[in-house]
C-alpha cells in the first residue's frame, strides 16, 4: 500500500486479499482483511473496532488465524502506520482417493437423523455424477454441455443400464426429475 500510495483492500498490482493469500500458496476456505491508516496502534484498532465491517472481521467465528503487517509511511506531515490484518480459516486437508466415500458417509447420516431410510448408492449414478464433474473441471465443458450429456445418459441414451434406471421407485423418480430439469434448461 505504501509503495502504491493507497489504503484499500484491492491493490492495482497484487489484487485482493484472497489473491495474495493464494499466491502465497496458502489453502484457505475463508479470508478476511482489515486495513487502516493511523498515527498509533491504538488509533488504528479504535478505527477498526468503530467500523461495523472491520469489527465483524475481528470478531468473526469463521476464521481461526490472523496475520498482522505494519509499516511506517513517512510521506506526510507526520509518520503514519499502515496496518493490515489478514484473517484466515485454513482449508481442511482431504484425501482425493477417499473424498467421494466421505461425502457419501456424511450424506448417509442426514436421513438417519431425520428418521427416514438411508439412500442406496447406485454405481451407475455415481459414475455419471463423476463424469459430470469431470466434464466441467477437466474437459473444460460448460455447465450447459455437461447438463446435456447427463440428460442424455439419464434418459437412457447412453451409459445407464436399464437395471439401474429401474432399480427402485426413488431412482426412477430422481432420474425422471433430473431428465426433465436437464431438458427444460436446454430450451
Amino acid at each position: 500500500m505504501r509503495r502504491a500510495g493507497f489504503v484499500g483492500h484491492v491493490s492495482p498490482t497484487t489484487g485482493n486479499a484472497a489473491d495474495r493469500v493464494a499466491r502465497a500458496g496458502l489453502a484457505y476456505s475463508v479470508v478476511r482483511e482489515n486495513v487502516a491508516r493511523a498515527y498509533s496502534a491504538a488509533e488504528a484498532m479504535a478505527e477498526l473496532l468503530n467500523s461495523p465491517a472491520h469489527r465483524g472481521n475481528i470478531l468473526a467465528r469463521d476464521v481461526a488465524q490472523i496475520g498482522v503487517g505494519v509499516v511506517v509511511d513517512r510521506r506526510g506531515d507526520a509518520p503514519a502506520l499502515l496496518v493490515t490484518q489478514l484473517f484466515l480459516q485454513a482449508a481442511r486437508p482431504y484425501n482425493p482417493s477417499t473424498a467421494a466415500r466421505e461425502v457419501l458417509e456424511l450424506i448417509d447420516r442426514q436421513p438417519r437423523r431425520a428418521g427416514v431410510p438411508a439412500l442406496q448408492v447406485a454405481g451407475e449414478l455415481n459414475r455419471l455424477a463423476a463424469a459430470y464433474v469431470r466434464a466441467i473441471t477437466h474437459e473444460g465443458r460448460s455447465q450447459r454441455e455437461a447438463d446435456a450429456r447427463l440428460g442424455t445418459a439419464l434418459r437412457g441414451g447412453s451409459g445407464l443400464s436399464a437395471a439401474s434406471r429401474a432399480c427402485c421407485s426413488g431412482c426412477r423418480r430422481s432420474i425422471s426429475l433430473a431428465a426433465r430439469a436437464s431438458s427444460s434448461r436446454q430450451t
